[in-house]
């Protein structure tokens, strides 16, 4: 019984396959046709789906100059003066340097944001024909994230810190050597270059 089922399920698959490859020698450009009108759907429907959907990236905010910024500012510039000030002791235990540090730039920090793309039609009657203008809105926003407490921060990609402008520093009872090479250390130190870097001897 099973063998004559599978008998007739070959004849219907046959009789397919052959009228299929008739109409394809009789109506060849028809096929051609669905087939491109096939591909250019799967081309085309992505872009309508994915229409309106936010998308995920990053924009860079530079931090104002309120109280936490500049508190935060002058951590970094007491960190480099502090790192500095032990390398060069390291060095040159009874030089006693004083060090000052300045930035060209705040912290910048790099928030991610949700970008959503609004599509509208609008009619323009100013001519003498009518046309569809479409117009395009663009709507950004960063993400925030809600803590359970009900607390609200947005979500933080990355944190840039600031440029180094100008390192100075004061050694007492040090030679013109010795003030090339604290040069050298703290240019190595900070990645900069000895143009930055000011050594003055008591």
């Amino acid at each position: 019984m099973s063998e004559l089922i599978s008998k007739k399920n070959e004849e219907k698959l046959n009789e397919k396959s052959t009228f299929f490859i008739n109409l394809l020698k009789k109506h060849p450009l028809v096929f051609i046709s669905i087939i491109a009108v096939i591909g250019v759907a799967l081309i085309v429907l992505p872009s309508f789906l994915n229409e309106g959907e936010p998308k995920n990236e990053a924009v860079t905010v530079q931090s104002p100059d309120d109280g936490q910024s500049l508190q935060s500012l002058q951590s970094f510039t007491e960190e480099i003066e502090d790192k500095i000030k032990h390398l060069v002791i390291s060095i040159y235990p009874e030089s006693n340097p004083q060090i000052c540090v300045t930035v060209e730039t705040g912290i910048e920090r790099i928030y991610a944001y949700e970008e959503r793309k609004n599509k509208a039609v609008s009619s323009d009657t100013s001519s003498s024909s009518n046309r569809d203008q479409n117009n395009e809105d663009t709507q950004k926003s960063i993400i925030i994230l809600r803590t359970s407490d009900g607390s609200e921060t947005p979500v933080l990609v990355k944190e840039i810190q600031p440029v180094i402008q100008g390192v100075v520093i004061i050694l007492n009872n040090t030679d013109s050597q010795s003030a090339n090479n604290v040069t050298e250390a703290v240019c190595a130190l900070l990645n900069i270059s000895s143009a930055r870097v000011c050594v003055l001897r008591k």
